[in-house]
């Protein structure tokens, strides 16, 4: 969906501060507060024009019938944010956009402050049509299940028979950590009998 020009710089020090344990402290919220009114200004305008892209998107996947899904953003300065991902699930209600919520994303943007995991599930959770699973550490994601601290119980209220459950732990996960992975989330969630959203 694209994203801002603002300075990657800002998200590589506030990822810094965090891992430093430092994410609590005014300086981090400075930073956080600084982005935020940056971010505040730019985005509207942009906003605007991806709602023209997923309007020319959404009529053509409408005549083949194919769902689109937009994924959880990972960097500061991409589009959309929470509530943008809102206002375009809105404008195109009953259309064929969906949310793919990536756990390692979200997760990251609540480990910085920025944005909540739970609130990402919690406002956008009936639009949700897949996952990326994978593990994170601090700020570092796709971990292999079970290498992170995620706890991927939070994320039961939200499975149900249609999502699509897609592992993607890349490098520095070694196969056999993928393999254990996957044998954890099977222990942990996938064997539980998935909640039906009301």
């Amino acid at each position: 969906s694209g994203r801002l020009r603002m300075r990657d710089k800002w998200t590589h020090d506030l990822i810094a501060l965090c891992d430093k344990g430092e994410g609590a402290g005014k300086k981090a919220q400075k930073l956080r507060e600084k982005f935020w009114r940056k971010r505040n200004r730019k985005g509207p305008k942009h906003l605007d024009q991806v709602m023209r892209t997923m309007d020319e998107l959404n009529q053509y996947a409408v005549q083949i019938q194919i769902k689109l899904g937009l994924e959880t953003r990972n960097w500061l300065n991409e589009m959309p944010t929470l509530d943008e991902f809102e206002a375009i699930f809105q404008e195109f209600e009953g259309g064929m956009l969906t949310y793919w919520h990536d756990v390692g994303h979200a997760q990251c943007k609540d480990y910085l402050g920025l944005e909540s995991h739970d609130g990402y599930l919690k406002r956008l959770g009936r639009y949700l049509m897949g996952w990326h699973i994978h593990d994170i550490k601090g700020s570092r994601d796709h971990q292999a299940p079970g290498c992170g601290d995620f706890d991927f119980k939070r994320l039961l209220p939200y499975l149900t028979p249609k999502t699509i459950n897609v592992l993607e732990p890349h490098h520095p996960a070694t196969m056999e950590e993928v393999k254990r992975g996957f044998a954890f989330l099977k222990k942990e969630i996938l064997s539980e009998e998935p909640v039906l959203l009301a």
